[in-house]
């Protein structure tokens, strides 16, 4: 069975490197995408053609404000994918889930993206899934 790809969304070049490295040496696949637009458009390319794609990983969220806008933006796309976030700077990670119920969310630290990776594998088909992984 081929593995289930991660889409990528981060736009600074040496954090997507280091990212996608850390991926590859866990067994993951990635595909790096520009932004959340580009990665609806792709989830929903994958799901026409059955490619697997496990989650999107939003590499580089710094603040509540820009988790809300990220989450909107999918929310109203009604993406079907898991999405972990990686809280960076002083943003805690807490997530208003109850603001977008269709959304599966994951917030964590750089250094536990593969625990948050592992967590989602069992919820892969349930909708209710809103945590926290912490170091």
């Amino acid at each position: 069975m081929r593995t289930k790809q991660i889409l990528v969304v981060e736009a600074d070049d040496e954090r997507l490197k280091q990212t996608n490295y850390l991926l590859r040496l866990a067994g993951h696949e990635s595909r790096n995408i520009a932004d959340i637009r580009e990665a609806v458009n792709w989830a929903k390319v994958c799901h026409q053609t059955g490619e697997a794609v496990l989650c999107l990983l939003i590499n580089s969220v710094s603040s509540l404000e820009e988790c809300v806008t990220l989450l909107h933006e999918l929310s109203c796309c009604t993406f079907p994918l898991p999405v972990i976030m990686v809280r960076r700077g002083q943003w805690d990670g807490s997530v208003p889930t109850a603001r977008f119920p269709t959304l599966r969310i994951l917030c964590c630290p750089p250094a536990t993206i593969n625990a948050a990776l592992s967590a989602i594998k069992p919820h892969a088909g349930r909708t209710d899934v809103a945590r926290q992984v912490s170091t």
